[in-house]
């Protein structure tokens, strides 16, 4: 029985899907000093953001299990909330070891909201995700090991959506 694709058709294919989604991308100009070297430019499949009610992150919302999993291969990742948050989508996500930054788009499962909000969840500390009725916190859990290090003085960005211009990125 012949193989229907050689192994070096499937890697070809498999590095030009990685290119495309700028993924591995250390040749990208507005990675910031540092970010190619550090941790070499490779996306994660997924990481995990837990929220919380408390600004400690040791009450999760809903109870036991207040914790998604964002696919970052994703051009638009969407979810249904189980709450009034309703329906939601991000883009634009950009993954370093201590952090993950990206655009939700409220009342949107297409990432098309016009009312994006730049969102942030870091490794090492409890940061507001949502202020209203009820404050939620943000942190994330697992997932950004295998994303390079920020560059020094990096931030993510506020005001408006996110770019997605750093390090590993997906394109709105």
């Amino acid at each position: 029985m012949h193989a229907l694709f050689s192994r070096s058709a499937v890697v070809a294919a498999l590095s030009l899907l990685l290119a495309l989604s700028g993924c591995g991308d250390d040749t990208n100009p507005d990675a910031g000093s540092g970010a190619a070297d550090a941790g070499g430019g490779s996306c994660p499949g997924a990481v995990v953001i837990g929220f919380f009610t408390d600004p400690d992150c040791t009450v999760p919302v809903g109870g036991p299990g207040g914790e998604r999993s964002y696919d970052l291969t994703a051009t638009c990742f969407s979810w249904e909330g189980s709450s009034a948050a309703g329906q939601n989508s991000a883009t634009g996500f950009q993954c370093y070891r201590d952090r993950v930054c990206y655009a939700q788009h409220a009342n949107s499962l297409s990432c098309d909201s016009p009312m994006a909000t730049n969102k942030e969840a870091r490794t090492g500390a409890c940061v507001v995700d949502t202020e209203g009725a009820m404050t939620i916190y943000a942190r994330l859990i697992s997932g950004s090991e295998s994303c390079p290090e920020a560059p020094d003085g990096f931030e993510c960005p506020t005001g408006g959506a996110a770019a997605g211009t750093l390090a590993c990125r997906t394109s709105p």
